[in-house]
């Protein structure tokens, strides 16, 4: 058992120590409140810089595919062009981007590999049309021919029995001149 000045002494120890903890613990409080503000104000700032740092990579993204589209419609709508003009029977045309080393010149020197077959069709049909236009000019011209030695033969044979018919006319008028005579 403790004394009456003991127990004063302890109680008045007790409060201040409650004190003391209590003036501690709100230390602590505003410490960690002040830490966790800080906390949440750099995760804030993080989370904004973070943001704005994808949107700038997204809008970069975004205007690079943009120019690729670009350049790639450009390439092929020139391509598209020439085959147009391989469609419409025009197959001098230049076939642009063969001498690319992508894609595009993929296709652009498949694009001339049809030009050339074309060409090739269109050459063996021409000599071909060129060959049946000879051979019935020819088969025409030998019919003519044929004809016309057939007109003159006949001609000839009208002229050589009318020479014949007037020898016989004029050695019969002779005759009849020298027996009248």
């Amino acid at each position: 058992p403790a004394s009456e000045a003991q127990q004063r002494r302890w109680a008045e120890l007790s409060r201040e120590i409650t004190g003391v903890s209590g003036k501690m613990l709100n230390a602590i409080i505003g410490i960690v409140r002040d830490q966790g503000d800080q906390a949440l104000s750099a995760a804030r700032r993080g989370f904004f810089m973070y943001l704005t740092l994808t949107l700038a990579v997204l809008a970069v993204v975004i205007l690079l595919s943009r120019r690729m589209v670009h350049i790639l419609r450009e390439l092929l709508g020139q391509l598209a062009g020439a085959v147009d003009k391989m469609r419409d029977g025009n197959y001098d045309v230049a076939i642009p981007h063969v001498k690319r080393d992508d894609e595009i010149g993929t296709i652009a020197r498949a694009v001339e590999g049809f030009r050339e077959n074309f060409v090739q069709v269109a050459r063996q049909d021409n000599e071909r049309k060129n060959a049946e236009a000879t051979a019935e000019r020819k088969s025409i011209l030998g019919k003519l021919a044929g004809d016309f030695e057939a007109v003159i033969g006949n001609i000839v044979g009208a002229v050589s029995s009318a020479s014949g018919e007037l020898t016989s006319t004029a050695t019969a008028l002779t005759k009849t001149a020298e027996t009248t005579q």
